[in-house]
């Protein structure tokens, strides 16, 4: 958790707050930083266990979405960018019924 800013290391702590209050499974996307530097988006995803056996404790994954959250800008600059064709009206459209 060394790798999160304040903000984001916060939003982690309330969601397994709230996850281990509830006994709840854990899903959140968070911003860091690697050891290099380099800005990275991962998603945190857990669940409780040995709910019954003493203290709670989470089994869980962090995976690097990265990529995927570049190719989901990559696409939305490319939306805005794109222009709208223009549509001529059909004057000669007849409709029967």
């Amino acid at each position: 958790m060394d790798a999160l800013c304040d903000i984001e290391r916060k939003r982690l702590q309330i969601a397994l707050d709230q996850a281990a209050a509830k006994r709840l499974a854990l899903n959140i996307q968070l911003e860091m930083a690697s050891s290099d530097g380099k800005h990275l988006h991962i998603v945190v995803r857990g669940a409780p266990v040995g709910v019954d056996q003493g203290p709670l404790r989470f089994a869980g994954t962090f995976q690097d979405i990265t990529n995927e959250k570049q190719r989901e800008v990559d696409h939305e600059k490319s939306l805005r960018a794109a222009k709208p064709v223009p549509i001529e009206p059909q004057s000669s459209i007849q409709m029967r019924w």
